[in-house]
C-alpha cells in the first residue's frame, strides 16, 4: 500500500506577489506540508521568512534560485551568478532550510561556445557551490530539465554521471514529472536508478498543468519513491495554460485557475 508522501508547493508558481499572501493562501489548501520557497534575497529578511513559515506552520523543503547563469563562457556573468547562489545558500542556512536548488540558465537551448566548455565550466561552478553549501550543513539539489529550457544536463543519466564526477556527498538531484516526461524513457526507472542521490520529485502533468489534466500515469512515480532509502517530498510545480515558466505573468483568470488546480491535486493524495 502506498504511504503518503510529504506535500509541498512551489511558491514561484504564483508569480512575483507579496511572500505573506502567498503562504497565506498555501495554507488553506488541506493535506500540503510545507513549500518549496522562492525569495527575493536582496529584499526579504531571513527572520520575516521564519516568522511567516512559524505563522502558517508549514514545512520549509527547499529554496528555489533566480534565473542565473552558471555555465555562461562570460567569466564576469558567471562569478555574478556564483556570488548570488552563495548569499542564497546564506540565506537558507539562516532559515534553517535543508537545501539549494541549483539548476542550468534557463531559456538558453544551445551553448554560447562549446557544450562541452559549458558543462565543464557549470561543474566547476557547482563544486565550489557545494563545498560552500557543505560548510553550512546545506544539501544542493541539482534540478534536471528538458532540452527546451536548457541544453545541458537533460536527463537522469547525465544528471547521475554530473554527480559522480563532482562526487560531494551533499550534492544530489531533484527531479521532475513533466520534464522526465519529454526526456526519459521509463520515468520512474530513472527514479530508482538514481535513488539515495534523489532529493525531491517535482510534480506536474505532461502539459504542465495540474494532476488529471495531461495524460501521465503518475500513480507510477509514487510507487518508484517509496522504492527510494529515504522518504523525499514531492512539490506541486505546475502551472495554467498560457503561462511562461520563465517569464511568468498571472492574469486573474490564471491565478484563479492555479488555485483550483493546486486544491484538486492535493486532493489527490
Amino acid at each position: 500500500m502506498l504511504s503518503r508522501p510529504k506535500l509541498g508547493i512551489a511558491t514561484w508558481i504564483f508569480g512575483k506577489r507579496p511572500l505573506s499572501e502567498t503562504l497565506a493562501e498555501i495554507a488553506t489548501m488541506d493535506k500540503v506540508d510545507g513549500v518549496e520557497l522562492w525569495v527575493d534575497i536582496d529584499h526579504d529578511s531571513p527572520a520575516q521568512v521564519k516568522s511567516l513559515l512559524e505563522q502558517h506552520q508549514l514545512a520549509l523543503f527547499g529554496l528555489t534560485p533566480d534565473n542565473v547563469d552558471l555555465a555562461n563562457p562570460d567569466e564576469n556573468i558567471r562569478a555574478s551568478a556564483i556570488d548570488y547562489y552563495k548569499r542564497l545558500i546564506v540565506f537558507a542556512a539562516e532559515l534553517d532550510a535543508p537545501r539549494v536548488l541549483i539548476r542550468p540558465f534557463l531559456g538558453r537551448e544551445r551553448p554560447l561556445m562549446s557544450r562541452e566548455e559549458e558543462i565543464g565550466g557549470l561543474k566547476t561552478a557547482v563544486s565550489q557551490l557545494a563545498k560552500f553549501a557543505a560548510s553550512y550543513s546545506l544539501q544542493l539539489g541539482f534540478e534536471v530539465v528538458n532540452r527546451y529550457e536548457s541544453h545541458l544536463i537533460n536527463t537522469g543519466r547525465e544528471a547521475e554521471l554530473f554527480l559522480q564526477d563532482i562526487a560531494l556527498d551533499n550534492l544530489g538531484v531533484v527531479l521532475s514529472t513533466f520534464h522526465m516526461n519529454i526526456e526519459e524513457q521509463d520515468a520512474a526507472g530513472v527514479i530508482r536508478q538514481l535513488g539515495e542521490k534523489v532529493q525531491l520529485l517535482h510534480m506536474a502533468d505532461s502539459n504542465r498543468r495540474g494532476i488529471g489534466q495531461g495524460h501521465l500515469k503518475l500513480g507510477l512515480h509514487l510507487w518508484a519513491i517509496q522504492d527510494l532509502p529515504h522518504e523525499i517530498p514531492i512539490i506541486l510545480d505546475f502551472l495554467p495554460v498560457h503561462t511562461n515558466p520563465i517569464h511568468l505573468q498571472h492574469t486573474e483568470t490564471t491565478l484563479a485557475q492555479l488555485k483550483e488546480s493546486l486544491s484538486n491535486a492535493a486532493n489527490w493524495f
